[in-house]
Formats: structure tokens, sequence, C-alpha cells
């Protein structure tokens, strides 16, 4: 059994993990980024649609989030990208499809 070392939520078969390094290297401690990274890396290889994330990463939210959501992960997702590079880790967009999350 494999547990998220974020939350120690047990972890579906085929998750793929984030690497130990991962939480000591990275300069955030945004749960939007964790929010995201977390959906990304539970459906490993496969896109994930902007309205999947906004819904997750807002599901607390009793407004569903700000009015400019999407707007917000794709900053988001800028921003982190240039964090999980030097990881090995990838975000790949392909419009109209949404977000992958690629380790190499």
């Amino acid at each position: 059994m494999t547990r998220c070392p974020c939350c120690g939520q047990e972890l579906p078969a085929g998750y793929v993990a984030p690497r130990e390094e991962l939480a000591g290297r990275l300069n955030t401690d945004s749960p939007v980024f964790h929010s995201i990274v977390r959906r990304l890396a539970w459906r490993p290889g496969l896109f994930v649609g902007t309205a999947e994330l906004v819904d997750y990463v807002y599901r607390d939210d009793p407004d569903g989030g700000p009015l400019d959501a999407n707007k917000c992960i794709q900053i988001a997702i800028t921003r982190y990208r240039q964090q999980l590079e030097p990881l090995g880790w990838e975000i790949k967009t392909r419009f109209g499809r949404g977000y992958r999350l690629m380790i190499r």
C-alpha cells in the first residue's frame, strides 16, 4: 500500500507517488500547488481538464473558488512548471484536453 507523502492518504494502484526529494526541494507550502500536483499524479500520463482541476482545488470553497478560477489554475501551473522541471517532472499542456504530469 502506497501513501501520499503530503497528506498520508492511501493511493490507488498505478498512482505515481511523488519522489521523496520533492517535498524538501520545492519552495512552496501552497495548498493549490499540492492539490494540482496530487490530482495530476492521481491520473499518471492522462490529461486532466482545467474544469476538473478547478473542481478539485476549490472543492472545499463554499463559493467554488474565485470567479476567474480557470485563469488562476493556468497561472499556477505556469509557476509550478519552473519548480518541477529540475526534479525531472514536467506538466504538459494540450489545448482542449488539459494538463498531464510526465516524469522523466
